[in-house]
């Protein structure tokens, strides 16, 4: 067993050290296949990588720099100043580099099985990354598609957050903006992610999800209930997932475990009740309070849309237009004929 971690190790260190052989071959020269000073600076999976090459016409591929004619599939485009101005289909850029989609380090990055185009998105960018990293908004051939969590320079003034493993991406489309975060990196002195996301901090209150500062607990995991005391404790409606205090003593259960269950008005049970648009029951599949949009019907939960023929927004159109024909015929008809007859 020890040997094998010994192999994993000179591992780590072999692909460190080529790394670190390039920065210093390249200090007073381009050279091509090297890394320019200081630019092995691509963490992935715990080995370093690099940003940009030596030479400015080199292909970077993958986390190596290469020439020309070493990149075969022709991954980076229009290479300037040892990094790639965009990515071909098949490829997707992340720090000044091309990676391989499905390819060994790309894997780790991108969690698209194959290109942009292969599967009709956006060629040469990746539409989902790998747990650990969020999609910039502004993802696209000739942009970074995927931001590191913990990545605080980030690119296109989309940024991560220090220590954090688990996040998600600023809300809209080609916003600029810091990635909300919902878990922090472990052993990070048992920090957690703050109300709003930007910021670990120490979180150590039990069963606590998020804190608003330094070890005051601002919302708990499922199945507790933060109390006047900033603690939390659990829920006592079985099956219970989110509860709050019924402003006295008691709980109320505000939504259960399964999926397929729902509470009843009083919060104090959760039923088996899959009804598509139901919010309370108040037995086994027996809606009590429809959502927004439906009305109750004997029990279940009926679309409060006009359309309840289930005609397509086209269908309607049509036939909206087919009778202002119709009556705009009519009427003209009609004027015509007391208009001549008046005449007559």
């Amino acid at each position: 067993m020890f040997d094998k971690f010994l192999f994993a190790g000179l591992i780590m260190q072999i692909a460190w050290a080529a790394c670190q052989v390039q920065i210093e071959s390249s200090e007073n020269a381009q050279a091509t296949t090297q890394c320019r000073t200081n630019k092995c600076d691509v963490t992935i999976n715990g080995n370093e990588y690099c940003s940009q090459c030596s030479k400015n016409d080199d292909h970077l591929v993958n986390g190596k720099c290469v020439a020309a004619a070493g990149d075969a599939d022709k991954g980076c485009e229009n290479p300037a100043n040892g990094v790639c101005a965009s990515c071909k289909d098949g490829y997707f850029m992340y720090k000044g580099g091309c990676y391989k989609f499905a390819g060994e380090l790309g894997s780790l990055i991108c969690a698209d099985p194959e290109s942009g185009a292969a599967a009709g998105k956006v060629a040469g960018a990746c539409t989902n990354c790998v747990a650990g990293f969020f999609r910039s908004p502004v993802a696209a051939a000739g942009k970074q598609s995927c931001i590191a969590c913990n990545d605080t320079t980030g690119a296109d003034n989309n940024v991560g957050v220090a220590n954090c493993a688990e996040c998600t991406a600023p809300a809209t489309s080609g916003s600029s903006g810091t990635a909300k975060c919902t878990g922090c990196a472990p052993g990070s002195d048992s920090k957690k992610p703050n109300a709003v996301g930007n910021s670990c901090v120490p979180c150590s209150p039990a069963h606590c999800a998020t804190c608003s500062a330094a070890n005051t607990c601002a919302t708990c995991e499922d199945g507790y209930m933060l109390d006047a005391k900033k603690a939390c404790v659990a829920c006592t409606v079985a099956g219970c997932k989110r509860c709050e205090s019924d402003g006295s003593t008691g709980q109320l259960c505000t939504a259960c475990t399964s999926g397929t269950q729902k509470p009843n008005k009083e919060g104090t049970k959760c039923y088996e009740c899959n009804i598509n648009g139901c919010m309370y029951c108040s037995e086994v599949d027996t809606c009590d309070q429809c959502s927004d949009g439906y009305k109750l019907e004997g029990g279940k939960c009926a679309s409060s849309s006009a359309n309840r023929s289930a005609l397509s927004t086209g269908a309607i159109a049509g036939i909206s237009v087919a009778a202002v024909v119709v009556v705009g015929g009519l009427v003209g008809f009609l004027c015509w004929w007391f208009i001549c007859r008046g005449k007559a």
